[in-house]
């Protein structure tokens, strides 16, 4: 069955006030033959002239291109490619920016929180803020929080990265997905109703799903009713972005016990959150032509592991220094020898003869007798 979307974007308070739009935007396509969904949703920066607009292409573009994998999943399964596509249609996205707006991007930056799903598996991308949980669904019907990928901020106080930024390459993280019952993509401007810092409310996430679940048609108009009321507005005056894809599998009635936010404890042993920057592999245990149709997309059974190139350059240096240190000592104990060897007399001049024999001596002639 094909996964089920809800989306809203709210303007918050803040920007009601100095009488600005809302500047969160987010794009859902769905494959042809709906088995995949790819969802972008985009926080502009409030500092930047032109944020809604940055926002929107963002979400447009990523949406596009994040589907056209879909094909390729289907035939090869996940892997280290998914890294490779990610960063070239981020770079491409950058290019068509730079082309519309000129080289300095700043104007236009936002956020990325973004998915790309089936019903068997996917994936989780994230750069600055705001925050996208994956939960699974066991037999009995409980929800069980699986994998999250957590804001990622600066140094300073609402400081944090976007695409649009010079380092962006090294603020991209994807996160898999095995097996997804309902995942949730959240501004932080929605986080702020939602989460608990970065932990899930459970009974606002519960009434949320309620209010969007019990009548499916008018999910969309339950969504923005519940990010436009006076509770959400006192909980962040910001705009507030979310989707929700779940799984139609989902009972219209969760309660909050039925959520329980804990992570698998297999998948808590492996890395989950993996930095494009530092090269992260995602290669199946088997050949993927041998796996079977129903664990393709279970990124769960899959190895992962993270190769830190700024490690890895530490530990050269490392190495370089202590070989370039031994290097010096030895020829530091050479030289010494070298040098001591050659201020050593020879065995076959007497010590003491030279040592006590006097300097010679001028001698002088005594002048000739006058008779």
């Amino acid at each position: 069955m094909p996964m089920q979307t809800i989306a809203v974007a709210v303007v918050g308070q803040s920007h009601l006030l100095r009488g600005a739009v809302c500047e969160d935007a987010y794009s859902i396509i769905t494959s042809d033959d709906r088995r995949w969904t790819s969802a972008v949703l985009c926080d502009g920066c409030g500092s930047s002239r032109h944020a809604a607009e940055g926002a929107q292409q963002t979400s447009n573009f990523l949406a596009k291109a994040l589907l056209q994998l879909s094909a390729r999943l289907d035939a090869e399964g996940p892997g280290e490619w998914i890294i490779d596509e990610v960063v070239t249609a981020i770079a491409s996205l950058r290019e068509d920016m730079r082309a519309a707006y000129g080289s300095d991007l700043r104007e236009y930056s936002a956020t990325v929180v973004a998915a790309m799903v089936s019903e068997k598996g996917g994936f989780m991308l994230h750069v600055g803020d705001g925050i996208a949980t994956a939960f699974t669904e066991t037999q009995d019907g409980h929800l069980i929080l699986s994998s999250q990928s957590n804001p990622k901020n600066g140094e300073y106080a609402n400081e944090t990265f976007y695409l649009t930024g010079s380092d962006w390459v090294r603020n991209v993280y994807i996160t898999p997905i095995s097996r997804p019952a309902l995942v949730l993509l959240c501004t932080d401007g929605a986080q702020d109703v939602l989460y608990e810092g970065n932990s899930p409310a459970t009974a606002q996430i519960s009434t949320l799903l309620n209010l969007c679940l019990s009548e499916r048609d008018k999910g969309d108009l339950a969504l923005e009713g519940y990010f436009s009321s006076p509770e959400a507005a006192r909980l962040s005056n910001d705009d507030k972005g979310c989707i929700i894809i779940y799984a139609t599998s989902i009972p219209t009635k969760v309660n909050s016990g039925k959520l329980i936010m804990r992570a698998n404890e297999n998948r808590a042993k492996r890395p989950t959150q993996l930095s494009v920057y530092t090269s992260p592999q995602l290669k199946a245990q088997h050949d993927p032509k041998t796996i079977q149709p129903e664990a393709l997309y279970d990124f769960q059974d899959r190895n992962i592991h993270a190769f830190d190139a700024r490690r890895v350059g530490f530990i050269a240096c490392i190495i370089f220094i202590s070989i370039l240190n031994i290097a010096l000592i030895g020829w530091g104990i050479w030289y010494i020898l070298d040098v001591g060897a050659a201020a050593i007399p020879s065995q076959n001049t007497p010590a003491s003869a030279s040592a006590s024999a006097p300097p010679p001596s001028e001698s002088i002639s005594a002048p000739p007798l006058i008779e």
